[in-house]
């Protein structure tokens, strides 16, 4: 099958013990049995979980999935373990996507009204998604074995949906400052200290080289590539322009972004992107391609500390992106406006104990099986019994699946559409109504729509969406009674915040 910035904010520290969410059967627990005796034998410990996540990196910009970008790190940690070549997110953007990969379940069934933005025009900013603490997240319940999970976040948009249950409290700011350690780590992975990207990196490579024994979680959100485009110094001096051909010095790209923002001296890209030059849009992406460039030696710096820590054999590592990035492939920029897959084919590598080293697995998976599968690696009880996410453990050795893979992807708008792949085909339903039916075999780039020619394939996929929007809205229903008003007060306001700071909205 040929499928193709905001400051970090601390983690919520959580109280753990709460309500299990809707129970576990028999046959759960014999998969997560199944799965802990993959990973560890009666002498060996528990494997640690690094999981780096990627903001806006699509799966064709790396070099081992056919990209431009020089990416030797995340593609050595593929020879190292599975790469999926057709993983996708559940979403376009970063809060639902993050809901998904976290919860194993579909976004729109955690999404809710936010009456404060319901003047703003900006339909981003009308909904929100909250997951209730109920729930019980992976995280929470490997803390309850043993583990200590940390995490650092570049963005800090996936808070504001209660996702991330189960973290301790530690902040990516300390990073900024002069931190007195900063020379000694240099000197062990190579970290550059005058580079500020670099520098925000030091909590979590100090952490991996002093863990211990003590298994871990440990999550690592870098804010790369997301807009504005601008890398560092030394992928900055490697790029291939010619500055005659642009119409403006190429520090005027590099400050193009979501939205405009005067205080940091942003210009809103959409609004420049219609009078783009062919070359102009060339190198936009070549600066984009740089950052992920940039990306893959931050990643390489993990794992050097990782090795350092003398952790590489006991830790199971996930690599991933919560969405993609558009530069004009089929008219549109940046993100969160449509389903192509620019937007929502993403990287996913897994490497670690009980991996098959080497592999490249062509079936669909999405961020709804990423959760569902780690719980059944670690051996833990967590996420509802009923989560919309398959495990893709079988994947993960050996064995194949003989089971097709159907995957959903949803704004979480209601007037924002949805989509559906299943086997080779991928129906988009647009919020005007539209339809358009992709072969994903004969044209990855979606180009022609075929909507129209095959009926019965249209048909029949546009009754499993409106089965799955039921569905959807059914569980939506249930998810918001259990929330209460009295503990979400200030969290329409903070969301907004956070869409503010990241570019979402004005």
């Amino acid at each position: 099958m040929k499928h193709r910035r905001s400051s970090g904010l601390p983690l919520r520290s959580t109280a753990f013990g709460r309500q299990r969410s809707r129970g576990s059967g028999a046959v759960l627990l014999l998969l997560i049995a199944a799965g802990s005796r993959l990973l560890a034998c009666a002498d060996r410990p528990p494997p640690n979980l690094l999981l780096i996540v990627s903001d806006t990196l699509r799966a064709d910009a790396l070099a081992c999935q056919g990209g431009a970008a020089i990416t030797p790190n995340i593609c050595a940690l593929a020879e190292r373990g599975v790469l999926f070549e057709n993983a996708y997110s559940n979403a376009s953007w970063t809060l639902p996507s993050s809901v998904a990969m976290f919860t194993g379940n579909h976004p729109s069934e955690y999404a809710r009204r936010q009456e404060e933005a319901a003047g703003s025009g900006d339909p981003i900013g009308k909904w929100f998604f909250y997951v209730d603490a109920s729930e019980r997240m992976c995280a929470e319940a490997l803390v309850e074995r043993g583990y200590e999970a940390v995490g650092f976040l570049e963005n800090g948009v996936p808070l504001e949906a209660n996702v991330l249950q189960g973290f301790s409290a530690l902040s990516v700011d300390a990073a900024d400052g002069e931190a007195p350690d900063l020379e000694e780590l240099a000197a062990r992975t190579g970290l550059d200290a005058a580079e500020p990207r670099d520098r925000r990196l030091a909590p979590a490579l100090r952490y991996l080289l002093s863990a211990g024994s003590r298994p871990f979680v440990l999550l690592e959100w870098l804010e790369d590539p997301h807009a504005v485009y601008d890398p560092p110094p030394r992928q900055m001096a490697e790029l291939d322009l010619d500055p005659g051909r642009l119409a403006h010095p190429i520090e005027f790209y590099t400050r193009l972004g979501s939205r405009a923002d005067a205080e940091r001296g942003v210009l809103p890209l959409k609004r420049y992107a219609p009078r783009m030059s062919l070359y102009e849009r060339v190198a936009l992406k070549r600066l984009y391609l740089a950052e992920v460039a940039s990306v893959d030696e931050r990643v390489g710096l993990l794992l050097r500390a990782l090795e350092l820590g003398g952790l590489r054999d006991d830790t199971l590592i996930v690599f991933t992106s919560d969405h993609g990035e558009g530069f004009g492939e089929h008219g549109l920029y940046l993100h969160a406006n449509s389903f192509y897959g620019e937007l929502v084919h993403v990287p996913l590598i897994v490497a670690g104990p009980g991996i098959t080293a080497g592999k490249r697995v062509a079936e669909p998976v999405s961020h709804v099986d990423l959760m569902p599968t780690l719980r059944e690696l670690l051996g833990v009880d967590c996420l509802r019994e009923d989560a919309r996410g398959r495990s893709f453990r079988s994947l993960l050795t050996s064995a194949e699946s003989q089971e097709q893979r159907e995957q959903y992807l949803v704004d979480a708008r209601p007037e924002s559409g949805d989509a559906l792949i299943r086997g080779n085909h991928k129906l988009v339903s647009q919020p005007s109504g539209k339809e358009l039916l992709f072969d994903l075999s004969s044209d990855p780039e979606e180009t022609r729509d075929l909507a129209e020619h095959r009926t019965e394939v249209t048909q029949a996929m546009r009754d499993r969406l409106n089965e799955i929007r039921w569905e959807n809205a059914e569980r939506r229903k249930a998810n918001l009674a259990l929330l209460g008003d009295s503990h979400l007060e200030d969290v329409g306001e903070k969301t907004l915040e956070q869409l503010r700071a990241i570019g979402y909205l004005e």
